[in-house]
């Protein structure tokens, strides 16, 4: 009982709001040239959750892409990436999970909790006059790339997903994060884990939405990722899947977590953390240039956007 307490409390240290941090940057829509509309809903528990539409002002509408954020932020760390999907000509809707930067929440509840946000964000998403007559794609990075597949359930009507470096499963991932000499804590851990998951399917993997689903999937992580190493995204995802048609893998090479970027990017991003830049009572003199740490991954970016524009349907704006 005593390893089991301590476990938890461990890891509900991950269970609390998550604000983004105010001595960082963050771009706005019309810094990135897009039209932006607010709105919002009501996810389980009565809780208010914010999101916006983002478009390009005059292009035609291929497709409606719904992206999922990561843990930590909100849809406002991921403007750039929505920024590319937007340029395209995809109507981009994005929201802010439970507990997470604009949206209600004392916590975010546990992480199955972004699968609760989406049952209600769907049912939303019927009755949205903007959305009627699109196809639906979604994309989504990290926690986000896991809600990403677990959007393909038939219900939710998705016919593509860009996962980048998604959650193959929570407790894989929870368990990625223990040094290996803590391993022996397993069993505690995942009936710990287990404690705080509160979504009536309990801690499934990605698989189990994605063989319940027509849905064509493409899969991307950086072989060099430490947030979300490889045994808890691509393998056991390639593992389940077999070599069904629909699934499309890419691994890069010597890449990180935010493959999404340049690696400049993300070395620049790491390096201002390193040095305090997110840190309370840490040095003020660091100041993020945002056009360096947002530089896109263009090579990875038109694998995405070739992926998703395979057979889009067109609607003027």
């Amino acid at each position: 009982m005593i390893l089991f307490l301590l476990c938890r409390h461990s890891l509900m240290k991950m269970i609390h709001r998550y604000d983004g941090a105010p001595t960082l940057p963050y771009w706005r829509a019309r810094d990135l040239g897009l039209e932006e509309e607010r709105f919002s809903f009501l996810s389980a528990n009565h809780i208010r959750l914010e999101g916006s539409r983002y478009w390009v002002k005059g292009m035609k509408i291929k497709a409606l892409v719904v992206f999922f954020h990561g843990l930590g932020d909100g849809r406002a760390s991921y403007l750039d990436c929505i920024s590319m999907l937007a340029h395209d000509g995809y109507l981009v809707y994005a929201y802010d999970n439970t507990g997470c930067m604009e949206s209600e929440g004392r916590t975010i509840f546990s992480l199955d909790r972004t699968l609760t946000d989406q049952k209600y964000f769907f049912a939303w998403l019927e009755s949205d006059p903007k959305a009627q007559g699109l196809s639906r794609y979604a994309v989504g990075h990290s926690w986000g790339g896991y809600g990403a597949l677990a959007s393909a359930l038939p219900e939710y009507h998705i016919k593509k997903i860009v996962s980048l470096a998604g959650y193959y499963q929570l407790s894989i991932q929870m368990m990625s994060a223990v040094p290996k000499q803590l391993h022996w804590l397993k069993p505690w851990l995942i009936l710990a884990l287990r404690s705080l998951i509160h979504h009536q399917k309990k801690n499934v993997p990605a698989s189990y939405f994605l063989k319940k689903s027509s849905a064509e999937v493409l899969y991307l992580q950086g072989d060099k990722d430490k947030m979300v190493p490889l045994s808890a995204g691509y393998e056991p995802l390639r593992k389940a899947m077999g070599d069904n048609p629909r699934m499309h893998y890419c691994l890069l090479p010597n890449r990180g977590h935010s493959l999404y970027k340049t690696p400049d990017a993300e070395r620049y991003v790491e390096s201002c953390l390193k040095q305090g830049i997110t840190h309370i009572n840490g040095r003020n003199d660091i100041e993020m240039d945002l056009k360096r740490a947002t530089a896109p991954n263009l090579d990875l970016w038109k694998k995405i956007l070739d992926f998703l524009n395979e057979d889009s349907s067109t609607k003027p704006n």
